[in-house]
């Protein structure tokens, strides 16, 4: 069974939500602008900042965005749609937990019911809470309204990355 690490934290201030492309890197959009921002650390991240975020990140229909770099719609995941990819091909499980100032990530294998990896977070704001599997099963994100934390398989586990 793979075991999950943080790989990143994407600080923001009032995020609005945020998406995977399918090249694996994540949006994330604050009243600031926004970032686009690789799954794993080596890579570099893209900022956009100023007043002309409307512009630069629209909505093509309130449950997707669109921007500059990436002009098809993509899903959002915030807090009106709080799960965006929940489960990966192999079997992998996210469960989000908020007890109080705790929050955690719960995260199964739905072929081994012994398995449960409890990986907190601390970098988020304690509000409602979303999250996602990237689109090639090797990170997921937690969004909140402070910013973003991403986790990725280790090194170990991972399949030739």
């Amino acid at each position: 069974m793979a075991n999950w690490q943080k790989e990143r934290v994407v600080s923001a201030a009032g995020v609005y939500g945020a998406a995977w492309t399918d090249e694996n890197k994540l949006i994330v959009t604050s009243p600031d602008g926004y970032s686009i921002t690789p799954c794993f650390a080596d890579g570099l991240q893209i900022t956009r900042l100023g007043s002309n975020l409307p512009e630069s990140v629209g909505y093509s229909d309130f449950t997707h965005y669109i921007t500059e770099e990436y002009p098809n719609p993509i899903e959002i995941f915030n807090w009106d749609n709080p799960v965006g990819k929940a489960r990966t091909s192999d079997g992998y499980l996210l469960f989000l937990s908020k007890d109080g100032a705790d929050q955690e990530v719960f995260i199964k294998h739905q072929d081994d019911s012994n398995y449960l990896q409890v990986v907190p977070l601390e970098r988020l704001e304690n509000f409602d809470l979303s999250f996602s599997f990237s689109p090639n099963d090797e990170c997921f994100a937690v969004v909140g309204s402070g910013g973003v934390e991403i986790f990725r398989r280790e090194k170990s586990a991972n399949k030739g990355l």
